[in-house]
C-alpha cells in the first residue's frame, strides 16, 4: 500500500475511489518527525511536571491523614492555597502534555512559585492566615520530608524548564538578538 494519504483514502472508499473534488485538490501534509532533542526536552519536562505533582499530592496526603491535627485545624485560607498549589501544578503538566511551546515557560514559573508558596505557608514564622507554620505544630519528619520534597521538586522543575528552554534556543526577547 502506498503511503499517500489521498491513495489510502481512495482504497479504502466505498465509492471506489471516487474522492470528492476537494479533497482531489488537497495536497499531501508532510509528516515531519519531531527532533529527538526536542522529544527528550519534553519528556524530561513531563517527568520534572509529574514528581512535582506526585510531590504536591503527597505533601497533602501528608496534611490529611499523617498530621495528627488533621486539616481541620487549617485557616480556609491556607486550604484554598493548597489548593492554588495542585490546580498550579495540574495547569503545568497539562501544557506540556498538550505540546504547547510555552510549556518551559509555564513550567519556570511554576515550580517556582510552588516551591515558594509551601517555604513561606510552612518555614517562616506566622505572617499571615496563608501561614502555617511548622515549627508551631510538633510534627514528626516525615511532615517535613513532604514538605522539602514539594520544594526540591519545584526547584527542579523550574531546572528542566530552563535547560529545556535553552537546548530549544528560546532565549525570548533576546534571542533574536547578536551581540
Amino acid at each position: 500500500m502506498s503511503g499517500d494519504p489521498i491513495a489510502r483514502l481512495r482504497a479504502a472508499d466505498p465509492l471506489r475511489g471516487e474522492l470528492p473534488p476537494p479533497l482531489e485538490r488537497m495536497p499531501a501534509r508532510e509528516r515531519v518527525p519531531a527532533a529527538p532533542a526536542r522529544r527528550r526536552g519534553a519528556t524530561a519536562l513531563v517527568v520534572a511536571n509529574l514528581a512535582l505533582l506526585a510531590a504536591v499530592l503527597l505533601h497533602g496526603v501528608d496534611h490529611w491523614f499523617i498530621q495528627e491535627r488533621g486539616v481541620d485545624r487549617l485557616s480556609f485560607e491556607v486550604v484554598l492555597g493548597a489548593m492554588a498549589l495542585v490546580a498550579t501544578s495540574a495547569l503545568s503538566l497539562a501544557v506540556v502534555l498538550r505540546g504547547d511551546r510555552r510549556a518551559p515557560l509555564v513550567a519556570v514559573v511554576a515550580g517556582p512559585w510552588v516551591a515558594a508558596a509551601v517555604v513561606v505557608g510552612h518555614f517562616i514564622p506566622r505572617w499571615s492566615e496563608f501561614s502555617d507554620p511548622y515549627a508551631d505544630a510538633d510534627l514528626g519528619a516525615v511532615s517535613y520530608a513532604a514538605a522539602w520534597a514539594v520544594v526540591a521538586a519545584g526547584v527542579a522543575l523550574a531546572a528542566v524548564a530552563l535547560l529545556t528552554r535553552g537546548a530549544r534556543g528560546g532565549g525570548g526577547a533576546a534571542a533574536g538578538r547578536t551581540p
